[in-house]
């Protein structure tokens, strides 16, 4: 495990190399960290036992050295596929995990020695992306996450208020009924002067849902609500013909909060996510909207429309295609090729007529999406 010092202007203090005594482990994964009570990291995510099939949690405490305080791994917790995040109350950690065994949501509960305490399936709840936090006072905290009907295309809003035995005390749905919304991929619950906003994305393409397919027009779609869970007003968020994709929603020491994600023009062919912060106040009103644009790696696509042999072309000193995935718009990989050119040349004769999408990644790292016709 690599432990990074950073500071307030991005630098690295220090790094630090922590060997882990995983049994069996083959890969660890879905990290999330919080600074517990006694300013130790506390790290929850999930590894891998090569003598099982599904994923198992681990507990890290790590000193501000990178030293190991107290590490646990349990090989009894089947259902446990993702990890979310984790919060600190009354000297016990409770986590945030998707689960196989009810298609939704769990929360554990561990003490601060990671002794097990309590798993609690979460009622009515989607598979993916929940939040949970702690509230204001010491005997309550709330959930946030999907509400979903397998039987329409519904996925809304849900927040729980559970007290600290994992017990619903209340709960509300948030949404118009039959519409896709998503919750933000990182921090969708956050608290401003007794009040708490949920963020998520409103109509979003579920087969490419960073990108859309260039005809989608999604938003943001911003909750307010007070401590009684009663709602007081909900915003939906669109910027200038644009698939939208949130991130993250965190309250303002004004009372309002400020929305941080990506947005992808659908009036040009090149797929690339700009990043688009937005500034409510705590009545809802934009206050101010940012749209930053992101470097783009000159990729060229000739011809374009194209009946035969496809050329892409990368402009760069320092990486090559690596490989490039062809898909519809619906997302599905038609024609998949490992790379390794600045020019490369992809025989789209036996593609169908119509509009598909490129996707490349370099040897870098970097991944470029355009739009091509094939004749």
């Amino acid at each position: 495990l690599l432990v990074l010092s950073i500071d307030s202007n991005l630098m690295i203090n220090s790094r630090y190399i922590t060997n882990l005594s995983i049994p069996n482990a083959t890969t660890i994964s879905y990290f999330t960290t919080i600074i517990d009570s006694d300013s130790n990291y506390f790290i929850t995510g999930l590894y891998v036992d090569s003598t099982k099939i599904m994923p198992r949690p681990f507990l890290l405490l790590i000193d501000s050295l990178g030293d190991i305080v107290a590490e646990k791994y349990y090989g009894f917790v089947d259902s446990t596929f993702n990890v979310y995040n984790a919060f600190e109350l009354n000297n016990n950690f409770y986590i945030a995990a998707s689960a196989f065994e009810n298609g939704g949501n769990q929360i554990l509960v561990f003490s601060k020695s990671f002794n097990y305490i309590s798993k609690s399936i979460v009622p009515n709840s989607y598979v993916y992306l929940c939040n949970i936090k702690r509230k204001i006072d010491d005997s309550t905290f709330m959930f946030v996450g999907n509400n979903y009907d397998f039987y329409s295309n519904d996925r809304r809003t849900l927040i729980i208020k559970y007290d600290t035995a994992c017990l619903v005390l209340d709960s509300i749905i948030i949404g118009e009924k039959d519409t896709v919304a998503y919750n933000c991929f990182f921090n969708s619950l956050s608290f401003a002067k007794g009040y708490l906003y949920t963020g998520a994305t409103s109509n979003i393409y579920f087969n490419s849902p960073y990108y859309g397919n260039g005809n989608t027009y999604s938003s943001y779609n911003v909750n307010k609500l007070n401590k009684d869970l009663n709602l007081i007003w909900s915003k939906k968020i669109f910027y200038s013909n644009s698939y939208l994709f949130l991130l993250s929603i965190n309250s303002t020491s004004d009372g309002g909060c400020i929305l941080l994600g990506t947005s992808q023009n659908n009036n040009t062919s090149v797929l690339k996510n700009d990043i688009l912060i937005v500034k409510l106040d705590s009545n809802g009103t934009t206050t101010w909207t940012k749209n930053i644009k992101l470097p783009k790696l000159n990729v060229q696509l000739y011809p374009n429309p194209a009946i035969g042999i496809l050329n892409i072309a990368l402009s760069s000193t320092n990486q090559y295609i690596k490989d490039c995935h062809i898909m519809d718009l619906q997302g599905k990989t038609i024609l998949f090729k490992q790379l390794h050119a600045k020019l490369a040349k992809i025989d789209v004769s036996k593609l169908s007529s119509g509009i598909y999408i490129i996707q490349g990644k370099t040897t870098t790292g970097a991944v470029f999406r355009r739009k091509f016709i094939k004749n």
